[in-house]
C-alpha cells in the first residue's frame, strides 16, 4: 500500500517530485527490509513490559538503600561510624528545626531510630502490595529531608543525594499500579 502510494505521488508531481519519490520509495524499502530481518517484537516494543522492569529496578534501589540506611540508624553494631554520623546529622536537623519553630522534644539517637524504623518498615512495605503507601511515605520523608538540608547549607552532594531519593520514590509511587476496584459479581 505504502509503495502504490510513492508511485501515485510521482504520477501525479511529475518530475518535479522526484526526490521526494525516491525519500519515499527508500523509507518503504527499509520498512520492508527491517520487518523482514527484525522480529516483530523489536519493531513495536512491548511498552508495558519496559515499564515494569523499570518500575522493579526504582523498587529495588530504593528497598536496597533504605534498609540500609534504616538498619544503620537503628543499631551501632552494624556500622558504628555511620550511626555517628547519622546520629550527629539528626542533632543538626532537630537544631534546624527547632530554629523554624517546630516544637520537638526529643534527643537525637530517638529521633534517629525513629526515623530507622519507618525507613525500615517502608523498604518492607516496597516489596509488599503496599507499594504506593511506602513510596508516599518515602517522597514526603526525603522531600524534608531536601528542605532541611537546603535550610543548613550543607554539602550539594548531600542535598542532590536526599533530592534524588526523593525522585526516586516519588517516581515509585507514580508508577505503581493502581489498584483496580473490585467489581461485584452475582
Amino acid at each position: 500500500a505504502a509503495w502504490e502510494r510513492c508511485r501515485m505521488q510521482k504520477r501525479r508531481a511529475g518530475a518535479r517530485a522526484a526526490r521526494s519519490y525516491f525519500r519515499c520509495a527508500s523509507l518503504v524499502f527499509a520498512a520492508r527490509l527491517s520487518s523482514l530481518l527484525l522480529p516483530r517484537t523489536l519493531l513495536i516494543p512491548n511498552t508495558v513490559h519496559h515499564t515494569m522492569a523499570f518500575r522493579g529496578l526504582i523498587v529495588l534501589a530504593l528497598v536496597i538503600v533504605f534498609s540500609l540506611v534504616g538498619v544503620n540508624r537503628l543499631s551501632d553494631k552494624v556500622q558504628p561510624e555511620v550511626f555517628e554520623f547519622l546520629t550527629k546529622d539528626t542533632e543538626k536537623w532537630l537544631a534546624t528545626l527547632k530554629e523554624q519553630g517546630v516544637p520537638l522534644n526529643t534527643d537525637a539517637k530517638t529521633a534517629s531510630a525513629t526515623l530507622g524504623a519507618i525507613e525500615l518498615a517502608c523498604a518492607i512495605l516496597l516489596l509488599t502490595s503496599f507499594t504506593q503507601l511506602a513510596a508516599f511515605v518515602l517522597t514526603c520523608l526525603m522531600g524534608a529531608a531536601t528542605y532541611i538540608r537546603v535550610l543548613q547549607n550543607d554539602e550539594a552532594n548531600l542535598i542532590y543525594t536526599a533530592a534524588g531519593l526523593a525522585g526516586l520514590s516519588f517516581l515509585a509511587l507514580v508508577m505503581s499500579p493502581a489498584s483496580a476496584p473490585k467489581s461485584k459479581t452475582a
